[in-house]
């Protein structure tokens, strides 16, 4: 058990920003991640068919091989179907939501916060996954949540073919004007992580970006060291990817997110 791999999953190559996060902690840990390409991106669907896609993409992971660990690398799923997926594949899984919500009651508590703002997709906003446990997050409500729901950004990252400038006229066009003034801003998308340099660009000085993937990847940190059980080899992991469509241009995407070029495997039946 403690040799099999770690499982990543996304629709896309957001998801690699976790993967990332995972490698910093756990260098040792092989990595087998998961991108449901074909039926990018979820965030618009319907609840329904979010739930039911990401099922199959569980089921799909668990044929192709095992893993100690699932990690679902993408807010969408996260808000919708955490454990019905812990449920098929009768192994742990984390998701995005739980790991962000602690991991921002900490980051409140020690900042002086006057507003911080979430971006997500649409399907995460619906959710109210963060708004609905604010008041949790902030005790003593001195801190201002402003959400917007923006996932035509991921589509701006999966197509790769803008320029920095391009990017930043967009955002400062899309994100609202109470977005931009926020004292910090949390990555809500695992895709939006591949927009970060832009962002700094369009919202105020000082503020501070929030990479959700690193909650998640603490979280997974805690999970292999305090049960499951961490690889005991001494050499770097390896990773290896799947998508279920266009593997040419995830290939391109994965450049924005990870520092060497990786193979990558078509899964091409049309359910991953």
């Amino acid at each position: 058990m403690v040799s099999l791999p770690i499982a990543v999953v996304d629709t896309g190559a957001g998801g690699l920003s976790v993967v990332q996060a995972i490698r910093r902690l756990l260098p040792n840990e092989d990595i087998h991640y998961y991108a449901d390409t074909a039926n990018l991106p979820y965030g618009i669907k319907s609840p329904e068919l979010i739930q039911r896609l990401a099922i199959k993409m569980a089921t799909r992971v668990k044929e192709i091989s095992s893993c100690k660990i699932f990690v679902v690398a993408c807010h969408t799923i996260s808000v919708r179907c955490i454990k019905d997926i812990e449920q098929v594949l009768g192994i742990p899984v984390i998701g995005m939501v739980e790991p962000t919500l602690k991991g921002l009651e900490l980051f409140v508590a020690n900042k002086p916060l006057r507003s911080l703002g979430i971006l997500s997709t649409k399907a995460t906003y619906d959710s109210g996954a963060y708004r609905n446990a604010w008041s949790s997050i902030d005790k003593e409500a001195r801190v201002r949540l402003v959400e917007q729901a923006t996932g035509m950004l991921v589509s701006l990252v999966e197509e790769g073919e803008m320029t920095e400038e391009e990017q930043v006229f967009i955002l400062d066009h899309i994100l609202s004007t109470s977005i931009k003034q926020c004292d910090a801003l949390l990555i809500g998308c695992t895709h939006f992580s591949a927009l970060i340099s832009p962002l700094l660009r369009v919202v105020k000085p000082d503020c501070e970006i929030i990479d959700a993937a690193n909650f998640t990847g603490e979280a997974v940190l805690h999970a292999l060291r305090d049960s499951i059980g961490c690889s005991s080899r001494q050499s770097f992991g390896q990773l290896t990817v799947h998508v279920s469509d266009n593997q040419d241009r995830f290939a391109n995407i994965a450049r924005r997110f990870m520092p060497e070029e990786v193979p990558i495997n078509l899964i091409n039946d049309g359910v991953v």
